[in-house]
């Protein structure tokens, strides 16, 4: 819509993933009080997709895949951030990002 003039839409819907952000953060905090895995996990993978140029969110999606031995997810999810950085940003994760990929590439699982 805002291709066709309604500015407002953009501003709306920009909005709207700022509240879907928020809620995420709600939820990713219940269900680690709550201790439930899944939904955890889901809900990490999704604020993932939502923002996905926040480091906070995929450095807390990468511990929750060290913390359950999924080593593997976590390097993939590490590359694909990375990959979108680059191409579309121009940049290289945070030391701190890598160094936290450094210590999953290091783990014993």
């Amino acid at each position: 819509m805002e291709l066709e003039g309604y500015d407002w839409s953009y501003t709306h819907a920009e909005h709207m993933k700022q509240q879907a952000i928020k809620l995420l953060h709600r939820m990713i905090s219940y269900y680690t009080i709550h201790q439930d895995t899944p939904q955890l996990q889901t809900s990490l993978e999704r604020l993932v997709l939502l923002d996905p140029y926040s480091e906070q969110a995929l450095q807390q999606l990468l511990i929750h895949y060290l913390q359950q031995g999924k080593r593997t997810e976590a390097i993939k999810a590490y590359h694909n951030f990375k990959e979108k950085l680059i191409e579309e940003l121009g940049i290289s994760p945070s030391e701190s990002t890598n160094e936290l990929f450094n210590q999953i590439l290091c783990a014993n699982i």
